[in-house]
């Protein structure tokens, strides 16, 4: 919790494999608790196999409603292998 409190942006991931948390939950709370500003990151999409981004956001925003206003943004894990 002492990295939300010395930052002005925090970033919440979230697995996109995994359902919501009692936990995501709690931070998400701590982090509007500190005024601080915050981007929610969904990573892992490349995993979801037939999700629409759109209803995903949805989804985030509904569990996350008292951060409304927080961006939602989607990532894909990325595996490199044989990288010298």
């Amino acid at each position: 919790m002492r990295a939300i409190d010395r930052c002005d942006v925090a970033l919440l991931v979230l697995d996109a494999t995994e359902m919501f948390s009692a936990q995501d939950t709690h931070i998400a709370g701590y982090i509007q608790q500190a005024v601080k500003g915050i981007v929610i990151i969904v990573n892992k999409w490349d995993l979801v196999s037939g999700e629409n981004q759109a209803i995903w956001a949805e989804n985030t925003r509904k569990q996350f409603k008292f951060m409304a206003y927080a961006p939602v943004m989607f990532f894909i894990r990325e595996i490199r292998q044989g990288r010298r």
